[in-house]
């Protein structure tokens, strides 16, 4: 595999490896959930577009929010439209229930302080009623639901 942090981009050995990670249980109200949210951008207008992109998950007890800043350019070639993406920093913020609450494992970034954070609340105010490629207000922002599922429980016990 190709090292692009080495200069001349040696080829390497590389080795995947994959591990079981069981669910963390969560306690109380929305125990059992999973829920992946993207945010929705403005239609792409030829010319520059500034986004800012932000992805919220949560499987069980382990919620995961990444966030970007990027411009999107959108041109026309000879062979069509090409759109090319220039991202700023990314900032990153993962929790996990432990003991009856949520706990910050890794903060990261210059925008993490500002990321929807479980440890603070977030979840409080979130319907169990998603459904993928729903739309939906949270924290003041607009996400499209990629996946929604109850994990492990009955319906009627959320």
């Amino acid at each position: 595999m190709p090292r692009p942090d080495i200069p001349g981009n040696p080829v390497t050995d590389y080795e995947e490896v994959w591990r079981y990670q069981p669910i963390r249980e969560v306690e109380g109200p929305g125990r059992g959930l999973s829920w992946i949210l993207e945010s929705e951008n403005e239609p792409l207008d030829e010319g520059q577009n500034h986004i800012q992109k932000a992805f919220l998950a949560r499987i069980g007890g382990t919620y995961l929010a990444l966030y970007q800043a990027q411009v999107r350019q959108q041109y026309q070639t000879p062979r069509g439209g090409t759109v090319k993406i220039t991202g700023e920093s990314v900032s990153a913020r993962q929790e996990e229930w432990v003991g009856g609450h949520w706990e910050e494992k890794y903060v990261l970034g210059p925008n993490s302080c500002d990321l929807p954070s479980m440890a603070k609340g977030f979840d409080e105010k979130l319907p169990a009623s998603w459904y993928p490629g729903a739309k939906v207000d949270v924290g003041g922002r607009r996400y499209i639901v990629r996946a929604f599922e109850r994990v492990g429980l009955e319906s009627s016990n959320l």
